[in-house]
């Protein structure tokens, strides 16, 4: 799942933009890894112009408040929340069983052929 959310970037941004955009992606993967350093690195990166205060306040909160799995789920396409789905555990592929049915149905009312997983309607 974090492989497809992390490509997902936006067009619209410029090589500078993009750079920041992936300097607070890394930064929230250390907070939410716990790294002990993480939050001297968004100072660090405040001081240094690359982040600016709001920014990195922004980047403070998203890496301490972790988001649940089903939020990030949500955030997938239809074809790619089916590929997550079929891969994830017993466990994952429970919890995440109303969004992908909710996000399937939308997906076909909009004209996308989306395949309904097997295992999905056992």
């Amino acid at each position: 799942m974090a492989h497809y959310l992390s490509q997902d970037s936006p067009q619209h941004l410029t090589p500078e933009q993009q750079d920041a955009r992936d300097e607070r992606l890394s930064l929230i993967g250390s907070l939410r890894a716990g790294d002990s350093n993480g939050r001297a690195q968004v100072g660090a990166a405040i001081r240094s112009g690359t982040l600016t205060p709001k920014s990195g306040m922004a980047t403070l909160k998203r890496g301490l408040v972790s988001t649940s799995d089903i939020d990030s789920f949500k955030r997938l396409t239809a074809q790619q929340a089916v590929t997550v789905w079929s891969l994830g555990t017993e466990e994952e592929t429970s919890r995440w069983g109303l969004a992908l049915v909710t996000k399937i149905a939308r997906a076909r009312q909009n004209g996308q052929q989306v395949p309904i997983p097997v295992e999905l309607v056992k």
